[in-house]
């Protein structure tokens, strides 16, 4: 689901219209999930991301999204949870995290 080149708000109502229609809409519960995040509302990006990883367990982008949103939450023990299983596998991330550090995550390129 394409959310360039339009406001952030206005991307959230439309995201938010698609999931009143398709509440099982992964593209639109990921993106939706990324943008909260990204405007600081962690706390309901993880919602929507977890939601998103129910439809689609091995979403490798999903994952690392849901790990920054528990970051930012101040749960890194979580945040790290995704290095393990399918994240691990696709190489998302390494357990590197020391208090003070930054977690950093990547999508595996082709995988969502």
């Amino acid at each position: 689901m394409l959310t360039r080149g339009i406001r952030p708000d206005e991307a959230l109502q439309s995201l938010q219209q698609a999931l009143s229609l398709q509440p099982d809409n992964f593209d639109a519960l990921a993106s939706q999930g990324a943008m909260l995040h990204g405007q600081g509302r962690a706390t309901e990006a993880e919602a929507n991301l977890r939601k998103a990883l129910a439809l689609q367990p091995d979403s490798v982008n999903t994952m690392a999204n849901l790990g920054l949103a528990q970051f930012a939450q101040d749960r890194p023990d979580e945040a790290l949870a995704p290095c393990t299983g399918a994240g691990n596998q696709a190489g998302l991330c390494q357990r590197t995290v020391q208090p003070g550090q930054h977690l950093v995550c990547a999508g595996a390129p082709g995988r969502r």
